[in-house]
């Protein structure tokens, strides 16, 4: 994205991305720049990575 993003056009943003969205999964906008994501979109991104650290902590406590 090559332009500023304002508050108005982060709002219609939000807005598209929580049409679909149930109450529980949907961004909230806070003030005209910050946006809250919720607990299992924040789990969602962070899960996979906790995976390898746990799956590489098993490997590694099994050669010791």
């Amino acid at each position: 994205m090559s332009e500023d993003l304002s508050g108005p056009m982060l709002k219609k943003i939000v807005a598209a991305y929580n049409t679909d969205k149930p109450k529980e999964q949907q961004l909230i906008q806070k003030g005209a720049s910050g946006v809250e994501l919720p607990d299992s979109l924040m789990k969602s991104f962070f899960h996979p990575l906790f995976q390898k650290i746990e799956h590489k902590v098993a490997e590694l406590l099994q050669e010791a």
